[in-house]
């Protein structure tokens, strides 16, 4: 009697030592049989490959960071060592500490602007070399793609991206004055310098020599007056101005507007005897004249321009928060609030802009290409297409005659770089 034949074996069949050896790899399971399954997994429990490919490409992102930084350093320093030094002498601080707080808001920025190439950079140099030294063709026999060895790079992408988007909420808005300053207005940081405005309810030209924000006053204030407000002078000046909050009676109605009381009040004609100065019957500019609130020498203006407001430069708002650019659009001119709500749009799009880039930016080394030469030139030149074309025409366009709006001058790039994203990843990842 004939014993019964046995069944022939897969060819290709993954028996546990296989499992067992993707398991030490990428911190999949051996009961994990389908590949998007052991995929997920090893997301969560990241294996030996996984950390190695973390660890590589940490250190050449950080080995690009400080090459950058130093270059940047050493060119902006040389030119001004010798001040540099004089001003830290003359203040009594130490070189390293100035040179930290002045040069670290600035490094920053630069490195904020340069994310997507710092990330898309460092992932081609480390993919090259896995094949350059036959570590993505072991892996291939392995039966796992070179997409996947990518993956602790994306994750890695969104932390930096993450950090980057809580600097430009939290950090850099606290080192505008660094950022915006020069050697001299940084080493005289105790006197915080006042942003000139002009108040949008009444016109009045706000100016001061400094801010003194915890007594919330203007010291040395200016007032440059309107045409229809120059009644005692085109200028008013005053040794302080205080801040005042809006005063609330009995009933919840307003007693008094906010604004700032001028003391030592000087002016071409002299006001303690003069009446108040109205706009449609509201006083504006209050004299002590049937005020006896009011000291002679001193006068009140109404203002909607608030004390922190005096500290915002509109030209780096850039570098403000999304509350404080709501805060800034709302105490603008109606027509002067289109670059403010571009800002406001675009910080919202920005985190999910950057992982578009990087991640179309890394699909040309995940691709089966391995001329390095020719990568770098496709990543650089859709890195300088997505930002210098995209991002600039959609900015003018919403700021040329309202082709585009505010926020769909924003939200386009986002649109742009989406598809762009959706079509590497039906390309390339299946």
């Amino acid at each position: 009697m004939s014993q019964p034949s046995e069944q022939p074996q897969p060819i290709f069949a993954i028996d546990d030592a296989q499992l067992e050896r993707k398991q030490n790899f990428f911190g999949s399971l051996p009961d994990d049989k389908d590949e998007a399954a052991r995929t997920r997994r090893s997301l969560l429990f990241p294996g030996s490959v996984d950390w190695y490919v973390l660890r590589q490409f940490l250190l050449i992102f950080f080995f690009i960071v400080i090459i950058i930084s130093v270059f940047y350093i050493l060119m902006d320093f040389l030119n001004s060592a010798d001040v540099f030094v004089q001003k830290c002498k003359q203040h009594n601080i130490p070189t390293a500490v100035a040179l930290y707080e002045y040069y670290m808001p600035r490094l920053l920025v630069l490195f904020d602007a340069l994310l997507t190439v710092c990330v898309i950079l460092p992932g081609i140099i480390l993919i090259n070399q896995m094949i350059g030294r036959n570590e993505i063709l072991a892996l291939s026999c392995m039966g796992i793609r070179r997409v996947r060895v990518a993956y602790m790079i994306f994750i890695s992408a969104i932390v930096l991206i993450v950090f980057f988007t809580v600097c430009r909420e939290f950090v850099l808005p606290d080192q505008r004055s660094v950022i915006g300053s020069d050697m001299k207005s940084f080493f005289e940081r105790d006197k915080i310098r006042v942003e000139s405005k002009a108040d949008p309810m009444t016109s009045v030209y706000i100016t001061g020599e400094s801010l003194d924000l915890a007594h919330g006053t203007i010291i040395q204030p200016v007032l440059n007056m309107p045409m229809y407000l120059n009644k005692y002078g085109q200028c008013i000046s005053a040794e302080i101005a205080v801040w005042q909050p809006e005063q609330l009676g009995n009933g919840a109605e307003p007693t008094r507007k906010a604004g700032y009381l001028l003391k030592n009040v000087v002016a071409e004609k002299n006001m303690d005897d003069q009446s108040s100065l109205t706009i449609n019957n509201t006083e504006i500019l209050i004299t002590p004249l049937n005020n006896p609130w009011l000291k002679k020498g001193e006068c009140f203006l109404v203002s909607g321009i608030e004390i922190e407001d005096l500290t915002i430069n509109y030209e780096l708002q850039e570098y403000s928060s999304i509350a404080e650019l709501r805060r800034i659009m709302e105490r603008m001119p109606a027509n002067q609030r289109t670059d403010a709500a571009i800002n406001i749009h675009k910080r919202i799009t920005r985190p999910f802009i950057d992982f578009c880039v990087i991640f179309v930016g890394l699909s040309f080394i995940l691709a089966n290409d391995n001329r390095f030469l020719l990568i770098l030139i496709k990543a650089a030149l859709w890195w300088a297409c997505s930002w210098i074309i995209i991002n600039m025409s959609s900015s003018l366009a919403g700021n040329a005659d309202q082709v585009l709006t505010p926020a769909m001058a924003a939200w386009v790039p986002l649109i742009v770089f989406s598809a762009a994203a959706a079509y590497v990843w039906n390309k390339v990842f299946y």
